[in-house]
């Protein structure tokens, strides 16, 4: 049996990611979220929420003793060795995850699998995926939607795209790239255009 290839789709804040991969699993493509996967390994269930709550105290736990990510959050992006210490605790146990999500889909005779993953360069994961798919969106318009978006004013988008890889960085690492500039219907057609590439080479 041919081995499912697997696709990484990144992006950044606002770049319109997210919006590609719920286009992809309106398509019936399984897409695995990175970021849903680590809300769950916070949850108090989780292996992961002992190891956090050690590096991080109980300070970032709510009433019931879950975990407040927006505390969470407030420190990490605060302190960039605090950020690297929770993606140590979190990321392998994401890629296991994934993996797993693998094996159920191959089990389907999935041909094609997607890994959505803000983080999927930053994490190094670009390098065990077949191809990395990066939606682009301009600094200028990254900044305009996020602010309609989050209802908050342009210097907090700044600061949190100043934490980012820039888009210059991840075009690099890029095998294809999706313009997200102009309408979702555009964004759309290169999508499809790019599903019809892939389905012809495997």
């Amino acid at each position: 049996m041919k081995k499912t290839k697997i696709i990484g789709l990144t992006g950044g804040i606002a770049s319109g990611k997210s919006s590609v991969a719920e286009f992809l699993r309106a398509r019936s493509f399984p897409v695995f979220d990175a970021d849903k996967a680590a809300h769950e390994l916070m949850s108090k269930d989780s292996g992961a929420w002992q190891d956090i709550i050690d590096e991080f105290g109980k300070g970032i736990l709510t009433n019931s003793e879950e975990i407040d990510r927006q505390k969470l959050g407030q420190i990490v992006f605060a302190e960039p060795e605090r950020l690297k210490k929770l993606e140590a605790i979190l990321h392998h146990r994401i890629w296991q995850a994934f993996e797993n999500f693998c094996t159920e889909q191959r089990a389907q005779q999935a041909k094609i699998v997607f890994l959505d993953a803000p983080l999927l360069i930053e994490a190094g994961w670009h390098e065990r995926v077949d191809s990395v798919w990066l939606v682009y969106l301009s600094r200028e318009e990254q900044i305009r939607r996020a602010m309609q978006r989050d209802k908050v004013q342009a210097v907090v988008i700044e600061q949190r795209l100043d934490k980012q890889m820039p888009f210059d960085k991840k075009k690099l690492v890029a095998d294809r790239i999706i313009d997200n500039s102009f309408t979702l219907e555009q964004t759309y057609a290169q999508v499809e255009s790019l599903i019809n590439e892939l389905q012809v080479a495997i």
